[in-house]
């Protein structure tokens, strides 16, 4: 994984998610604990009103911090429109540290890089 993108992980602090916020978590928490335990797969799918930058961003951070943590993932995303990603929210993941194939086009599909292995996100 890229140091950029590690060394930002690492700095997630979770001492201040509020209990409030666990509470609401725990049956996502539950899903995953039971899927890792059973050695089935793990797919979440995150949806917002376009799929232009809270659902991508989801997607993205969650495949990447489950990879960080060596937990095996399948993450989409999606919207009830169709719309383009916000070229904000790839400028935002290129800055972090991710790297961005970007094929151009209409309704362009971005292959983000961030690991040395070829690990990506489409």
């Amino acid at each position: 994984m890229f140091s950029p993108i590690i060394d930002l992980i690492s700095q997630i602090d979770n001492s201040s998610i509020s209990d409030h916020r666990k509470d609401l978590l725990k049956p996502l928490h539950d899903y995953l604990s039971l899927k890792i335990k059973q050695k089935k797969a793990i797919n979440l799918n995150f949806i917002c009103t376009h799929n232009s930058r809270r659902s991508q961003l989801s997607q993205v951070w969650a495949k990447v911090i489950a990879d960080f943590y060596d937990i095996n993932i399948n993450t989409f995303s999606g919207g009830i429109e169709i719309t383009t990603c916000n070229k904000r929210t790839i400028s935002s993941l290129a800055r972090i540290g991710f790297k961005v194939n970007d094929p151009s086009g209409e309704n362009p599909h971005y292959d983000l890089i961030y690991h040395s292995k070829k690990r990506s996100i489409s």
